[in-house]
């Protein structure tokens, strides 16, 4: 002290000199929006083929969990599938969530090297997509961007086969981007469908109205409310649906009978084109427009420095 004191000129440059260095050294420091917390456990968001049935992915679900739970590190794990009953979350069925819980032990400064781990080993299933956080910050993304997804890029458009191609280009142009991780696209389309399209000049020849149609389809497949039965203050609908024989695949609906104005009953196939198709599973929509996500994290760099690779490359 008595020193600095002494050569109080010296010091004062010497701080000024090393205050302008740390300036000059910002350009080449990377940014990030909001710096990640460790939270001592992982977050998994495990995204299926759309087709999937729900045995199916439960199956798939317990599966990985059996393998993460291989993992010494590992002290708990949890998963849920879809979406609870309140419906805040909309997820469909071929969505699931894991919840890893850490050893109190295990050391942090390896979680990059057991993710990875992860990663490899639990890649081996077919049809699957991976995207490793952590749950506060998981639930923040969505929060901020409604993306699970520490970065995504928004595609907007009307015709979803255009968003569909336009998104894989996309995709295979930036899979190379340094630090870019968990890439992949928004699985929204693979989902088997029966399309049943009335023939109006049919319908006009037999006398039947196109509603009459889509009431048998409704109440047939879907099923419908026909009344309540009311137990002291609680209430209980009378829902009718036709039996899984007459309704499982297309022939058995091409057989459902509909009367027409004559009275007569004549097979469904007669009065419309019944067709199975391969369509979207759900269409997402953002500012009255159908969107499609790129989403991916960041691992090894900085944020600035990935979405900076990635403009130049679209552009």
């Amino acid at each position: 002290l008595t020193w600095a004191l002494q050569k109080r000129k010296l010091v004062v440059v010497s701080a000024l000199l090393a205050f302008i260095a740390s300036i000059s050294l910002l350009p080449f420091l990377g940014t990030e929006f909001i710096p990640t917390l460790e939270e001592g456990s992982i977050f998994i968001g495990v995204t299926m083929a759309p087709s999937i049935s729900l045995q199916t992915a439960t199956d798939t679900i317990m599966k990985m969990e059996r393998r993460i739970k291989e993992f010494p590190a590992v002290n708990e794990v949890m998963s849920r599938i879809g979406r609870p009953e309140a419906g805040s979350h909309p997820h469909p069925v071929n969505y699931a969530e894991i919840y890893i819980e850490l050893n109190p032990e295990f050391s942090l400064g390896s979680k990059q090297d057991l993710i990875k781990e992860l990663d490899h080993e639990l890649s081996s299933f077919p049809g699957i997509q991976l995207n490793f956080t952590q749950p506060i910050q998981n639930a923040f993304d969505e929060l901020l961007t409604g993306i699970k997804a520490q970065l995504a890029l928004k595609v907007f458009g009307e015709d979803l086969t255009v968003l569909r191609t336009k998104a894989q280009e996309i995709y295979n142009a930036i899979d190379i981007v340094p630090g870019l991780v968990d890439l992949s696209v928004e699985q929204s389309f693979g989902q088997p469908q029966i399309q049943i399209i009335a023939d109006r000049e049919a319908c006009s020849r037999y006398g039947v109205n196109v509603n009459k149609i889509l009431e048998l389809v409704e109440s047939a497949l879907g099923g419908e409310v026909i009344d309540y039965i009311f137990l002291n203050v609680r209430r209980f609908g009378i829902h009718i649906r036709y039996q899984e024989q007459f309704r499982d695949d297309p022939d058995a609906i091409k057989g459902l009978l509909i009367e027409t104005a004559e009275g007569i009953l004549i097979p469904l196939e007669q009065l419309a084109e019944i067709k199975q198709v391969i369509g979207p599973i759900q269409v997402n929509r953002e500012k009255n427009q159908r969107r499609l996500i790129i989403q991916g994290n960041v691992l090894g760099l900085d944020m600035g420095s990935v979405v900076a690779d990635i403009k130049s490359i679209i552009e």
